[in-house]
């Protein structure tokens, strides 16, 4: 299927709610598009992800700046939040791919389709999606979703994301023990979707092993995500995927951005095509933390300017033209094809290695630690031997630390590098999770910052409205507070920790 013919599809399901809302017996399948909507989801979960959940996590983590020239993100990049601040990424979530989800398991469910491949895909999907959902926003509709044509109910209670937890890993696994009954010796036949639909699937094309590498390299960060705040639970997920050991081994992505107009990279034709060019610029925290240390990531992250290659502080986009003329800020490369990334095998190494410094796995920690930051290197256009020789062995500046909580560190400031440019939201996520890199009480910039991992500092923004706080999550999206009768009471508020943010 191609990607116009896809994006077509997404549009057009999206948008047309009686066609999804069909909810008969589940065994009356017509009217629903079965395996057609596959493209669909993966496209609206891809736009989410990559489009402004990566905008603001670019901004949030302190990858990409407001230009002192322009105004766009202004509010954003400030704290300044607004209710409505996270409504088109919940309203596409919930209205198109989470909607086309529920449409694929009844189709995968029926009598006449029945195909347990199909459900474990959506099912992967629709937790992946969730846990994303509850980590922006706290809380939302899950139980009670999609309940308005089966039971009337269409004000869904919301539940709390530490109550969904484990809920997102329950689903996972029916979906799993669905597949193994369905194909129980293996057979390599089953293990892929049938040939005419396998490039309706744009993500593994099909291939049921990656996708269960996928379910289980999902299942870990959830239960990486809970460690802190329900040990118990978290380290018998951990426990049972550990057993298994079947990881991602390439990373889960969309591959299918083209330099053409409606085909190109979410974020990319988001801020270069619906906005003027100038809004972005690069953030003086990154580009010098990597500059600092001499990191080929930086040329391949940034580039000059047509007037020169000034950075920014965090948030200075009330500096003058006096200091920062137009052009003259250094710019992020933003890239038409560049993929989306769901969840990378740097991000799983990461997690592992996070395990073995505290004692949970007898791996090799700092084996983890320098696979992850070597993979981070490629997946940019880096050398793995660079990153090796320059980088990781004995004296150099990402060298693995000796001591338990220097090497925490080390592994939350190098998993906040290797996810900008792939995967924003989930940096500024683990910054917050893991309290690596620190986020000083001030928007003053060390003028001599040390080299190394121990030099990664974030700043408060130098317009911040939050004083001497820093943004957590969004607040509950007004379109639901106008929707829902069930809509919380008291809206949160943009510094309260999500539920995992213990420490």
């Amino acid at each position: 299927m191609s990607l116009t013919i896809a994006l077509s599809l997404s549009v057009l399901f999206s948008g047309c709610d009686s066609y999804l809302d069909v909810n008969d017996d589940p065994d009356a399948i017509q009217n629903n598009p079965g395996v057609f909507l596959l493209p669909s989801i993966e496209i609206s979960i891809g736009s989410v992800i990559g489009g402004t959940f990566a905008l603001h996590g670019s901004l949030w983590a302190q990858y990409y700046n407001q230009n002192n020239t322009a105004n766009q993100y202004r509010t954003i990049i400030d704290m300044d939040m607004r209710a409505n601040d996270g409504d088109n990424m919940w309203v596409e979530m919930y209205s198109s791919a989470l909607s086309d989800v529920q449409k694929l398991k009844e189709y995968s469910l029926a009598t006449e389709t029945y195909d347990p491949r199909l459900y474990l895909i959506a099912t992967v999907l629709e937790s992946y999606a969730f846990q994303i959902i509850f980590d922006a926003f706290g809380q939302a509709p899950y139980r009670q979703a999609f309940q308005g044509e089966h039971g009337n109910n269409y004000n869904p209670v919301f539940d709390d994301g530490e109550e969904g937890y484990p809920l997102l890993v329950e689903a996972i696994d029916e979906a799993l023990e669905r597949y193994y009954e369905f194909n129980p010796d293996g057979n390599s036949a089953l293990a892929v979707l049938p040939e005419d639909d396998r490039d309706k699937d744009f993500i593994f094309n099909g291939d049921i092993t990656s996708w269960i590498a996928f379910a289980n390299s999902v299942k870990l960060k959830i239960a990486m995500r809970s460690l802190d705040v329900d040990a118990a639970w978290a380290e018998g997920i951990i426990a049972a995927v550990e057993a298994e050991g079947n990881y991602l081994t390439t990373d889960a992505m969309l591959d299918i951005f083209q330099a053409e107009v409606n085909k190109e990279n979410p974020l990319f034709a988001q801020d270069q095509n619906l906005n003027t060019t100038i809004n972005l610029v690069a953030n003086r925290t990154l580009s010098e933390f990597l500059s600092n240390n001499g990191d080929p990531r930086e040329p391949l992250t940034y580039k000059a300017n047509t007037a020169g290659n000034n950075l920014l502080d965090h948030g200075d986009h009330r500096a003058t033209t006096a200091t920062n003329p137009p052009n003259s800020n250094r710019m992020p490369i933003l890239d038409a094809t560049r993929p989306v990334y769901l969840l990378t095998t740097s991000e799983i190494d990461f997690f592992r290695a996070e395990l073995a410094v505290k004692g949970l796995i007898t791996d090799d920690a700092q084996a983890l630690y320098d696979a992850a930051v070597k993979s981070a290197f490629t997946r940019v256009g880096a050398s793995a031997a660079t990153a090796e020789s320059n980088f990781l062995a004995a004296g150099m500046p990402y060298e693995f630390s000796s001591t338990a909580g220097d090497q925490l560190r080390d592994i939350g400031v190098q998993k906040w590098v290797a996810l900008a440019n792939v995967n924003p939201f989930e940096g500024f996520l683990e910054v917050n999770r893991l309290d690596f890199p620190q986020i000083a009480e001030t928007s003053t910039y060390d003028p001599n910052p040390p080299q190394g991992n121990v030099g990664a500092v974030l700043y408060l923004p130098k317009n911040t409205v939050l004083g001497t706080n820093y943004i957590r999550r969004y607040l509950l999206p007004e379109s639901e507070s106008v929707a829902n009768a069930n809509f919380p009471d008291a809206q949160t508020l943009a510094t309260q920790k999500l539920w995992w943010d213990v420490n």
